[in-house]
């Protein structure tokens, strides 16, 4: 399960949270809230949006349910070039760095917050000979530049594309 915020799922498809939300009342699949926010399982979504279109194809060509077993060349092709043209749309984005493989970037986000968490294991070890013998406010300000030391390498992440 590929985990993403409304936002994030409206950047991998290349549309507003508004669609988003749109979609979501058209029957798109979410996980839920997590505190304020909806999440969606970003493979479900992508599969939804692929049936989705093939209904609405289905529907501009008059092939309901039930006809839909036995459906004509013309219409067969029709939905095979809605899901080449989705493809391309998908592929397109990845050229242009617009979309990302999740597992790719979980490995990125991993490395960064495992830099996050080893600084912060070894800050007692490191910052407590400079905070010795120090006033509360200068203990404060050495402890609050560490802290921001720590936080910049969340805040200079950058997604490292894999060519593939």
């Amino acid at each position: 399960m590929n985990k993403v915020n409304q936002a994030e799922l409206a950047n991998l498809f290349g549309v507003t949270p508004k669609t988003i939300r749109e979609w979501r009342d058209a029957g798109m699949p979410d996980l839920g809230k997590e505190g304020r926010s909806v999440v969606y399982d970003s493979r479900a979504c992508f599969n939804w949006r692929v049936e989705f279109e093939a209904d609405r194809t289905k529907e501009r060509f008059g092939v309901n349910q039930q006809e839909a077993g036995s459906m004509n060349l013309i219409e067969a092709k029709t939905r095979k070039e809605s899901a080449q043209a989705l493809l391309a749309e998908l592929e397109l984005a990845k050229a242009l760095e617009k979309v990302a493989n999740v597992d790719d970037i979980m490995l990125n986000v991993a490395d960064a917050l495992q830099a996050v968490r080893a600084k912060l294991i070894g800050q007692s070890n490191r910052l407590s000979g400079s905070l010795a013998h120090q006033d509360q406010d200068e203990v404060c300000r050495i402890l609050d530049e560490d802290a921001d030391e720590t936080l910049k390498a969340l805040s200079d992440y950058s997604h490292k594309y894999v060519r593939g």
